[in-house]
């Protein structure tokens, strides 16, 4: 598609949508045919790609870059009137809206917004710059007469790139939407089953079209070992509370932050927790918790939403989500 094409489309959309806003049941299938595109696109690739590293020295191929753009094709088709968050360098940022940020937002020194109150770890991290490469940013029109937007499409193509450069087909492409900084819509693509995981804001959570429910108190089967994912740790030290767990608790690593929390809202894992988690590692997969029938907290044990999107730099988030009956006994891990 030309961009002379997408500026016609986006001026169609616009007039079509500007009075109604799309529901979350129609989101969620929008999200789940991204997330299999995406994920399809990106199974296609492995075991073809070479290896580069960000300027960050987090590795990326050209998977990671060509699977995002079938995604940023598709949305802006749909909705080039919603803004983006993605993981990898953002080629065309005129095919979509910019974000609308909150109205306590203040500009700082360096011309960007005051970072978001909730969600990092600490203020240093909130006021991190780091190179474009490595981190992202919400998305500028090149056209004037798009109007800001509430909605922002929160993606990673391909989450555990690790695994993906190393031959490991385990690996995730996530896809969420939020709006005004609460998620609404999102669908994570399992590669080591195929599977897409979805859910909508009041409406569930699905395993394909199949429902996911938690169980809301312990199931009292002793023969089944608690067992929480938990990250690597490579940039941080390890908290104490998480060796604790080790040795009370089965922990597991899948090289995947996305699958880790969506595999919560399936029932394959109890729990799972990273101190490095970014945006769109669990946007989706949060929703999916939730809407199983777990909670997903943040930092210092609480809410994580509304998140300020239009502030945030990449900063790592600390995260916990589980079934209800597991976080009774992990919260308190969390703020001793």
């Amino acid at each position: 598609m030309s961009r002379e094409q997408g500026t016609g489309n986006r001026e169609q959309n616009e007039a079509a949508g500007a009075s109604s806003s799309p529901d979350p049941s129609s989101l969620r299938l929008f999200a789940v045919e991204l997330a299999r595109l995406g994920g399809r696109t990106a199974s296609r690739l492995f075991g073809k790609v070479t290896v580069r590293r960000k300027a960050d020295n987090s590795p990326v191929t050209e998977a990671d870059h060509i699977t995002q753009d079938a995604i940023l094709r598709a949305i802006a088709e749909r909705f080039p009137d919603h803004a983006v968050l993605v993981e990898e360098t953002l080629a065309n940022p005129e095919r979509h809206a910019p974000l609308r940020e909150p109205p306590d937002q203040s500009p700082d020194c360096e011309g960007g917004v005051t970072p978001p109150r909730t969600g990092m770890a600490n203020r240093e991290e909130r006021i991190a710059k780091v190179e474009r490469a490595a981190v992202p940013s919400i998305p500028q029109s090149l056209n004037p007469s798009v109007p800001v937007s509430d909605y922002c499409w929160i993606i990673d193509p391909i989450d555990g790139t690790r695994n993906f450069a190393r031959g490991v087909r385990v690996f995730a492409t996530s896809v969420a939407v939020l709006h005004r900084g609460v998620p609404v819509a999102g669908a994570v693509y399992d590669a080591t089953s195929e599977v897409v995981y979805s859910a909508a804001a009041g409406q569930g959570a699905f395993r394909d079209e199949e429902k996911l429910e938690l169980p809301a108190a312990d199931s009292g089967d002793s023969e089944r070992e608690t067992t929480i994912a938990v990250g690597s740790f490579r940039r941080k030290p390890m908290p104490p509370f998480v060796g604790k767990w080790m040795s009370r608790y089965v922990t597991r690593n899948l090289g995947s932050t996305s699958l880790h929390f969506t595999w919560v809202a399936a029932g394959l894992v109890d729990a799972a927790y990273s101190n490095e988690a970014k945006l769109w590692d669990i946007a989706a997969a949060a929703l999916l918790i939730e809407e199983a029938g777990g909670s997903f907290l943040g930092e210092s044990v609480g809410p994580i939403w509304p998140f300020d999107v239009s502030g945030y730099a990449g900063g790592d988030l600390h995260v916990l989500g589980g079934s209800k009956s597991i976080l009774r006994e992990l919260r308190g891990d969390l703020s001793a």
